[in-house]
């Protein structure tokens, strides 16, 4: 299995391909992976700032100060 991270699937993938980029184009490789890990983080704070603003929105602004 594969997951896709564009629209967050799982699908069956040729893995050769994956061998394929890892050895003829390692620098690709390495973008890709960075491309992924960066967007995990990019949905990560996305998470953290709409739960934060859930919190503010439920217990008023004047409560800020607690959340950082």
């Amino acid at each position: 299995m594969f997951y896709d991270f564009i629209d967050g699937s799982e699908s069956e993938f040729d893995s050769s391909i994956i061998e394929e980029i890892k050895t003829f184009k390692p620098d690709l490789f390495t973008e890709i992976i960075l491309d992924i890990k960066m967007q995990e983080i990019v949905e990560q704070i996305n998470r953290e700032r709409f739960f934060k603003e859930k919190i503010i929105n439920c217990f008023g602004s004047s409560d800020l100060s607690m959340l950082s």
